[in-house]
């Protein structure tokens, strides 16, 4: 068990590196994702243990899970992270021009082609201290878990019905169309609902 002295060696910056390991389940992503070297994250997780007298994370198949307290650890953790961010933002609220944060934005990958160039030239105008990180968008991937977390910051994508407790706004519109080659059965009229369900087709 982990006494009061040892406790009070637990800073934001440990607990930022506990977090992103904890979201992550690996020391390669989590440095990736704190811009550190992956000797510099196995030695902070080593100090954590010793700290908070649990392994945190123990090493299965494809990376690390968090044991019990880890896991116990993740929601309390975010949230002490978040007021640590108010604190130091104070009465100004976030300023894009000095802030140094990483964000982690989620989004299919036919939109990155059309978003990435003007977001990332966005971004370095007004905050040319901040990193983004983009990720793809699968059909498994649990988002309300990975914004709640603070996993990702933002998602970008066609969400029907999200979760009421996430706050969302529409960017832009999208009409869908379907593409098939000169001479296709299909091609000479309208097309329903059946003939589409009916036909060998992949969405992008």
């Amino acid at each position: 068990m982990a006494n009061g002295c040892a406790w009070d060696s637990l800073d934001a910056h440990l607990l930022r590196v506990l977090h992103v390991l904890l979201t992550e389940g690996s020391v390669s992503r989590a440095a990736r994702r704190l811009n550190l070297s992956q000797p510099a994250v196995s030695t902070a997780l080593k100090r954590l243990r010793e700290i908070i007298g649990d392994p945190l994370l123990v090493r299965s198949r494809g990376g690390m899970t968090p044991t019990e307290r880890g896991a116990e650890l993740l929601e309390p953790i975010r949230i002490v992270l978040e007021q640590l961010e108010q604190i130091a933002d104070g009465p100004r609220g976030f300023d894009p021009a000095s802030t140094k944060r990483s964000f982690n934005v989620a989004t299919p990958d036919y939109l990155n082609a059309m978003l990435l160039g003007e977001v990332v030239s966005d971004v370095h105008k007004q905050a040319p201290g901040a990193q983004i990180a983009f990720h793809s968008m699968t059909q498994s991937s649990d988002y309300p878990r990975a914004l709640e977390s603070g996993e990702l910051d933002l998602v970008i994508g066609n969400w029907p019905n999200p979760p009421d407790h996430l706050r969302t706004a529409p960017l832009f519109e999208d009409r869908m169309v379907v593409l098939m080659r000169s001479g296709h059965r299909l091609s000479g009229g309208s097309l329903s609902m059946a003939d589409w369900l009916g036909a060998e087709h992949m969405v992008p």
